[in-house]
């Protein structure tokens, strides 16, 4: 006998976490090696970015409908972009010679929420397959 159909993942929703934790590692990504590449990368890291943030905002809202559990992701992947911030404004005072930019500095913050970053897009693959599988 057959489970009923709510017992099943739905393909939809499976389909729709990927894009959401593919979304997530598209900025992230893009967002650290804002800090790193040179001044030339810069425009289409930027561009990117905003794809990602665009894909991001578009899985999150379909997602919403199914699944309204989603918002614990979605306010943690919120935070975890705006703790890139600081980085960005400590790396533009230096350009402007406000402040002597560590690169050693810069590298250990952009790794750490790097990792932070991959910590996050690994937990939200779980939970939102956790959350499908209901």
């Amino acid at each position: 006998m057959l489970p009923p159909l709510g017992d099943r993942p739905q393909p939809a929703r499976a389909a729709q976490s990927w894009l959401f934790v593919a979304s997530q590692a598209v900025v992230f990504t893009c967002l650290g090696l804002l800090q790193t590449a040179s001044e030339r990368y810069a425009l289409p890291l930027l561009v990117m970015m905003h794809v990602g943030i665009a894909l991001f905002i578009s899985t999150q809202r379909s997602l919403r409908r199914v699944c309204p559990d989603v918002r614990r992701l979605v306010r943690a992947t919120h935070v975890l972009m705006v703790l890139y911030l600081p980085i960005l404004l400590y790396k533009l005072l230096g350009r402007f010679d406000v402040v002597a930019v560590r690169e050693p500095l810069l590298l250990g913050a952009t790794l750490a929420l790097s990792l932070l970053a991959l910590l996050l897009a690994v937990h939200s693959l779980l939970a939102l397959q956790t959350l499908s599988s209901r």
